[in-house]
C-alpha cells in the first residue's frame, strides 16, 4: 500500500512538471506568434525595396546588428553576410547611410570597427557610415538607433530567426522600420542554438518593450 501511495504522489508530481512545461512552452510560442504576426509584412527583398523607394524615395539608413568578428579583423560569415545585404542596400539606392550597431571593448573586442573596416573597404564614404559603440544586445542596439541617429524610415539587416524580434523592436519605438533578410550561415546545431536562444530573448524584450526599460547612457 505504501509504495502503491507513493507512486501516486511521484505520478503527480511528475504530471504537474509536465503540466508547467507545456504551459511554458506554451505561452513562449504563443509570444513568438505575436512578433512574427506583427512584423512579416515589413519584410522586403532587395527587389520590392527598390520598388517601394520609388514610390516613396529612399530609406534614411540600413542598420547592421552585429555579430561575431574573428581575431584577424575580419567579419564571422553570418555577419558578411549581414554586411553584404546592407552594402546591396546603400548600392541600389534604397538606403541614405549605413549605421552599424555592436559590441565595443576598446583593446579588447569591436565589432562595430571591423564592421566600418569592411564596409570603407568596399568603397563606402566613411561619412555614410554612422557607429553605435553601444549596441550590447538586440534591445539596446534597436532603441538606440530608433531613438539617438535622427532616423524616421530605416531597414533593418540581419538573418530570418533574428529579423522580426528586431522590428518589434524598432517599432515598438516608433520607427518606421522594413527588414531584410540577411542569409544564414552555419551548422545545423549553431542554428538550432540560436534558435532556442532567439525564442528565449524574444519574451525578454517584449517584457522590456512594455515597460519601456531604458538603457545606459
Amino acid at each position: 500500500m505504501k509504495k502503491t501511495g507513493f507512486k501516486k504522489v511521484l505520478l503527480r508530481i511528475f504530471g504537474g512538471l509536465a503540466l508547467l512545461i507545456l504551459l511554458a512552452g506554451l505561452f513562449v510560442a504563443v509570444c513568438r506568434l505575436i512578433v512574427i504576426l506583427s512584423t512579416k509584412d515589413r519584410i522586403r527583398t532587395l527587389e520590392s525595396a527598390v520598388e517601394e523607394t520609388a514610390k516613396e524615395g529612399k530609406y534614411d539608413a540600413a542598420i547592421v546588428l552585429g555579430a561575431g568578428v574573428w581575431r584577424n579583423r575580419q567579419p564571422s560569415p553570418i555577419l558578411k553576410n549581414r554586411l553584404d545585404v546592407a552594402l546591396q542596400l546603400y548600392q541600389l539606392g534604397i538606403v541614405e547611410k549605413i549605421v552599424v550597431t555592436g559590441d565595443y571593448r576598446p583593446g579588447e573586442y569591436g565589432e562595430v570597427d571591423v564592421m566600418a573596416e569592411y564596409l570603407m573597404n568596399e568603397n563606402v564614404p566613411e561619412e555614410k557610415i554612422e557607429i553605435d559603440y553601444k549596441g550590447f544586445s538586440t534591445y539596446e542596439s534597436m532603441v538606440r538607433t530608433s531613438t539617438e541617429f535622427g532616423l524616421k524610415r530605416a531597414i533593418v539587416v540581419t538573418q530570418h530567426y533574428h529579423l522580426y524580434r528586431a522590428m518589434y523592436i524598432a517599432k515598438a519605438k516608433g520607427l518606421d522600420v522594413r527588414g531584410v533578410i540577411a542569409e544564414t550561415a552555419g551548422s545545423f546545431t549553431q542554428r538550432a542554438g540560436w534558435t532556442v536562444r532567439e525564442w528565449a530573448a524574444t519574451i525578454k524584450d517584449m517584457f522590456y518593450c512594455m515597460i519601456n526599460k531604458e538603457i545606459p547612457q
